[in-house]
C-alpha cells in the first residue's frame, strides 16, 4: 500500500522536519494503492527520495515538501515535490552524478525501482522547485484475486496431457478414460 507507506515515512520524518522549520504537506488520497513489491526496498527508496529533498532545502527560504500520489493508466504516480530553488544545469543524469556515501544513492534508487518495473525521474527547475516522480506498476488483483490467480496457475501446472499414437485398439480405450476421470485431459 503506496500511501500507508508514504503516510507513516512522513510521520516519521516529522519532528526532523519540525525542528528544521520544514512544511509537510500531506496530499495522499483515501485508500490503498496497491504495488506489488519488497515493501523495505521501497520503504527505503521513498525515505531516501524524503531525506533528498529534506536536505536540498537547507538554504531554500522556503522550506516545503508536498508528497501526492495518483493511479495514471495501470501505474501509481509517487510524487515528491519540494521547494528547492537553486537553478541547477540540466546537464547530466543526476541519478548517476551523487557523491559517494550520500545515504542509499539515487543511482541504487533508480535500480530498486527499476528492479520493480518502474520508472524514477528528477525534474528540476520548475517554478514550483523540483520534484521526484516515481511511477510503479498498479497491482490490479485484491489478496483473494490473487490467490485465485494463483490457484489456477498451480491447477494448470498440475494438469497432465497424454498424447497416444497409434491405431485405435482394445488397448488405448482405457487409457484414454483415465486422465479424463482425474480432471486430466
Amino acid at each position: 500500500n503506496v500511501n500507508g507507506v508514504l503516510s507513516s515515512l512522513m510521520e516519521f520524518r516529522e519532528r526532523e522536519w519540525n525542528l528544521k522549520g520544514l512544511q509537510a504537506r500531506d496530499n495522499l488520497p483515501e485508500g490503498s494503492l496497491l504495488v506489488l513489491g519488497n515493501q523495505s526496498q521501497l520503504e527505503q527508496v521513498l525515505l531516501n527520495l524524503l531525506v533528498h529533498a529534506e536536505q536540498s532545502l537547507t538554504a531554500s527560504p522556503v522550506k516545503t515538501i508536498t508528497v501526492s500520489s495518483r493511479v495514471i493508466g495501470r501505474h501509481v504516480r509517487i510524487t515528491i515535490e519540494y521547494s528547492d530553488h537553486t537553478l541547477v544545469a540540466d546537464v547530466g543524469d543526476p541519478f548517476e552524478d551523487q557523491p559517494s556515501g550520500s545515504d542509499l544513492g539515487l543511482q541504487v534508487c533508480r535500480a530498486i525501482i527499476q528492479g520493480h518495473g518502474g520508472e524514477i525521474r528528477l525534474l528540476r527547475n520548475l517554478p514550483s522547485g523540483s520534484r521526484f516522480e516515481v511511477e510503479l506498476p498498479l497491482h490490479q488483483y485484491s489478496q483473494r484475486g490473487l490467490g485465485d490467480t494463483i490457484d489456477t496457475y498451480r491447477r494448470s501446472m498440475n494438469a497432465v496431457a497424454i498424447l497416444i499414437v497409434g491405431p485405435d485398439g482394445p488397448t488405448q480405450r482405457p487409457l484414454r478414460g483415465y486422465p479424463g476421470a482425474r480432471g486430466h485431459r
